[in-house]
């Protein structure tokens, strides 16, 4: 019985890592009140109830995970009940897992393509050296990646431009309607282009579109591409304000006996990687044909513990969100959309709409789905008229796999699972390289 009805409880505590614990434990080291942590286990780690354990850490480097020999399930095997096991739950495959952190793009493709490393991600920029390395050590041909890149569809995030609903200009809604139909989402699907597709979808936010049928419940389609509404609502805010722009064709529009409009920071997170370069260059590019200029700013993520507060937190952030754990409501659409989760914690938009803050406060605990979905959709509508976000593409979630691993399942809930991995064996053909000389000798 929680405190208040709350449908997706069970959904949480099956899919979330946090929630594997030895109840008896937990009952004879403070037990568990509501709302409120248990100390004992802020300082002293408990037994793991898991198919693995931690046997050595190093803090942003590398975790080592060993077989755990005391995982409960192994009564079930001893017992003959082997069969009564669910595949989720099942013991370890693989006696350690290394995990290591941090590495650059060139370290993680020569270790997978020497087989040091047997699982990798990169982007997918890089995508295509890593391949034509692979293929050559391996004589896995060229065009067999999909033996070793598994797909497993959008991923649970959600990226976005946010504009500061406080602050010159974005606080303009015709400002920010402009800037929506100003950006090609088609376009903007061009830095995750490798090996022949897409790898990410367009949508339409606060709500990732693999946590159906929480998502767009009304098909809102993306915002369209159209320079011409963009303009419409641009002169709309240049007029009020005093300023305005000049097109690339050299014509002035907006108030010409005003300013022209100033560079507007875009800001986002240090180091400037080839993929934030390729797309913010997308958006320059987009937003330079309605005359509005733009610049990246980089920060360090240590600035961001500075967006606090409306003045503090820049006009437009190119970021992202991830939950937390699987509750679409609570954990997207609340903290991008509720007023109380303003700044870094999550609404860096700062949007404040009385009903919308009032729906996202109550979405989450309503039981009856019917009555959730048309709140869910009203949610959605009214952040599409106000586009406090524009809504980035969401990569697909992927990962780079020897194809001598197998049993690799994704969770679409953040993760995917060790205990299900093990060795199978594979062929592979190989391709000897014959070198030829031949000597030329003239007379």
């Amino acid at each position: 019985t929680t405190l208040k009805p709350y449908p997706l409880f069970l959904t949480d505590i099956a899919a979330w890592w946090g929630f594997v614990v030895d109840p008896t434990f937990i009952d004879s080291h403070g037990g568990v009140a509501p709302n409120s942590p248990n100390t004992q286990l802020c300082t002293t780690p408990m037994p793991g109830t898991g198919p693995y354990i931690v046997k050595s850490y190093t803090p942003g480097e590398e975790l080592l995970l060993e077989n755990n020999s005391n995982y409960w399930v192994y009564y079930y095997y001893e017992h003959g009940l082997g069969n009564e096991i669910p595949w989720i739950i099942q013991p370890a495959h693989i006696k350690y897992i290394d995990v290591k952190y941090g590495l650059s793009t060139t370290d993680r493709i020569e270790d997978f393509v020497k087989n040091i490393a047997q699982i990798t991600t990169v982007s997918t920029i890089n995508m295509p050296a890593l391949v034509k390395l692979y293929s050559a050590a391996t004589g896995i041909p060229y065009g067999n990646w999909s033996l070793y890149i598994h797909n497993f569809g959008p991923s649970g995030c959600v990226f976005y431009l946010s504009f500061n609903n406080y602050v010159w200009p974005t606080n303009s809604t015709d400002f920010r309607l402009a800037i929506v139909h100003a950006l090609n989402a088609t376009a903007l699907l061009q830095p995750y282009y490798a090996l022949g597709m897409y790898w990410a979808t367009t949508y339409v936010g606060p709500i990732a579109p693999n946590f159906k049928p929480y998502y767009n419940p009304d098909n809102l389609p993306v915002y369209q591409y159209n320079l011409t509404l963009a303009l419409q609502y641009l002169v709309k805010f240049l007029n009020k304000y005093g300023y305005y722009v000049v097109l690339p064709n050299g014509t002035a529009v907006g108030d010409t006996s005003g300013s022209q409009l100033p560079t507007i920071n875009i800001v986002t997170i240090a180091p400037l990687t080839e993929f934030t370069k390729e797309q913010f260059e997308i958006i320059q590019s987009e937003l330079a044909q309605i005359g509005v200029p733009v610049s990246l700013q980089l920060v360090t993520a240590s600035a961001t513990d500075n967006w606090v507060t409306p003045s503090g937190t820049p006009a437009i952030v190119d970021l992202g969100w991830c939950p937390d754990w699987p509750d679409p409501l609570f954990q997207e659409m609340w903290p991008l959309a509720n007023i109380i989760n303003g700044g870094i914690s999550g609404n860096l938009a700062w949007y404040n709409n009385s009903l919308v803050n009032e729906l996202t406060n109550e979405l989450p605990f309503i039981t009856n789905l019917t009555e959730q979905l048309k709140l869910d959709a009203e949610v959605y509508k009214i952040m599409y008229e106000q586009a406090p976000y524009y809504w980035l593409p969401t990569g697909l979630t992927y990962m780079i796999v020897q194809p001598y691993v197998k049993g690799v399942i994704y969770n679409p809930y953040l993760s995917y699972y060790y205990n299900t991995m093990y060795y199978a064996p594979f062929n592979a053909t190989f391709y000897k390289t014959v070198t030829t000389t031949t000597t030329t000798i003239s007379s």
